[in-house]
């Protein structure tokens, strides 16, 4: 990916959605860029594989609110912080290597769309990028004639988010088990297309519903970016991590 001649107009604070609950020691978790459609800074999506200080990590994975009222899911994210601006290409590029961000609680209610964003108090607000797995403008290409995804993870955790190549559209992230002899690291390091067969890939009526919650599927089929021939895999879906069919459609401003 070619950056901008000038990407002054991409600086801006950032909110990414983390991933990873692996209670084996490992220091490792993955963040995945929220996007917006209607802000040049968020039209992007983007996978880092990311550290968390000791005292964020045991924050995180010792994490277990009630959920408030009038909301039935809950996710997390990471917010930088406003006295922090920088373009997503200085990351991917490699001209910073760390950001600060706050831990966030994110409750969800999947029946309308309501979303309550709570910081998690933390001296800490350090996160080291270890490698940046993917980033791409959103809205630059069609609707697939079935679902198209992107693969993130590590041989532990693996993650299926939703393509966003045309407005409007859903953005979700979903933990899955597979078929661990047939995906090789390299693979999970370049973000891997997927594609699922009879899995719509367009939005539809109801905006706030998961194909997953209407379809189970048994496999994919893995396009590796990094060379190699597309093959199939089992696979069984897991939890919903992220949702957004609304702000991420949100007319221009």
């Amino acid at each position: 990916m070619n950056a901008p001649a000038s990407h002054a107009s991409l600086l801006g604070t950032h909110r990414f959605t983390l991933h990873g609950r692996d209670r084996t020691g490992a220091n490792t978790f993955f963040a995945y860029h929220i996007s917006l459609f209607n802000m040049p800074p968020h039209k992007f999506q983007m996978a880092l594989r990311i550290q968390l200080t000791d005292y964020m990590k045991g924050v995180y994975l010792n994490d277990r609110p009630n959920k408030p009222a009038g909301f039935n899911k809950l996710y997390y994210s990471l917010n930088t912080q406003p006295d922090s601006e920088f373009a997503l290409y200085d990351i991917y590029y490699g001209n910073r290597d760390h950001f600060e961000a706050r831990i966030e609680r994110v409750y969800y209610n999947s029946n309308t769309g309501n979303r309550k964003f709570e910081e998690i108090p933390s001296p800490d607000a350090y996160i080291q990028v270890q490698c940046t797995h993917y980033l791409e403008p959103i809205g630059d290409g069609h609707y697939a004639n079935n679902f198209n995804g992107l693969l993130f993870g590590s041989d532990r955790e693996l993650f299926l988010a939703h393509r966003l190549s045309e407005y409007p559209n859903w953005d979700e992230v979903r933990a899955f088990t597979y078929h661990q002899q047939q995906l090789m690291p390299r693979t999970l390091d370049d973000v891997a297309q997927v594609t699922i067969t009879g899995l719509r890939d367009t939005l539809e009526t109801n905006h706030l519903q998961s194909p997953f919650d209407v379809y189970s599927p048994g496999s994919m089929t893995v396009i590796p970016r990094c060379g190699g021939e597309p093959f199939s895999t089992q696979i069984r879906i897991g939890e919903q991590q992220w949702w957004n069919s609304t702000t991420l459609n949100d007319p221009p401003m």
